[in-house]
């Protein structure tokens, strides 16, 4: 019984790990983006686009780190015990980071602000990082402050892993309880392949979606007060 049940779960690994979860993947990640770009035709006023490529550019770096973290957090999890499932931690861990991670981060930005205005500190993790350009012409440019830009990216990826490093504690502590949870939340998908599709692609799109969207709207908070420089069409 213990072979099966190892044997079993080996597969999911295989289906997990391997080229359907890869494809699955490359599926969310096109779905996800194409929400991020309705969200900016629904947005008023509507970033420039080259300013929403910036700020999207943020979110796939974090998300990138992130995810890494996620399936060497969900392999070595399954790793512990024979019956681990690997399907189980991977949709506890989207669910809490999705929900409770908005939270913590959202939370821990606020609390960086306050830090930051109390202390005077120099803190920077969602400051306006370009300048807007008048030209002669009406036109408008955006000149992109590189290094502050590179450096809020650092932060903000370093502001999420706070909370996957909580989630990691809470795993570790109540492991066994989340992936009864999660085995009970995907015991109506039996088939590997539809659990695989449901797991890697339906439900991050929908978790994703509120996370990334309510993301955005964290990202572009500050996007008020902007530099404006007249400058020559010649000169730019």
């Amino acid at each position: 019984m213990a072979k099966l049940q190892k044997n079993e779960n080996e597969k999911d690994k295989d289906d997990f790990f391997g080229t359907m979860g890869i494809l699955h993947q490359l599926i969310l990640g096109v779905l996800t983006f194409s929400l991020l770009i309705l969200k900016r035709y629904l947005e008023k006023p509507r970033r420039p686009w080259i300013i929403w490529f910036y700020d999207v550019i943020k979110q796939i770096i974090s998300s990138f780190v992130l995810y890494a973290v996620n399936i060497i957090f969900s392999y070595m999890l399954s790793e512990e015990r024979e019956n681990s499932d690997v399907f189980a931690i991977y949709f506890m861990n989207l669910l809490l980071g999705c929900t409770g991670g908005y939270y913590i981060t959202s939370r821990s930005l606020m609390l960086f602000e306050y830090l930051k205005k109390k202390y005077k500190l120099k803190i920077t993790i969602n400051e306006v990082y370009y300048e807007e350009i008048i030209n002669n012409d009406n036109t408008k440019s955006y000149k992109i402050k590189t290094k502050l830009y590179i450096y809020e990216i650092i932060m903000w990826t370093f502001l999420q892993l706070i909370w996957k490093f909580i989630l990691l504690i809470m795993f570790n502590n109540f492991k066994l309880l989340f992936i009864l949870f999660g085995k009970m939340c995907l015991q109506p998908f039996t088939n590997i392949h539809l659990k695989s599709f449901m797991i890697l692609c339906v439900f991050p799109f929908i978790l994703n979606g509120f996370y990334y969207w309510s993301l955005d709207n964290l990202l572009k908070v500050k996007k008020k007060a902007i530099d404006v420089i007249v400058k020559n069409v010649d000169e730019y």
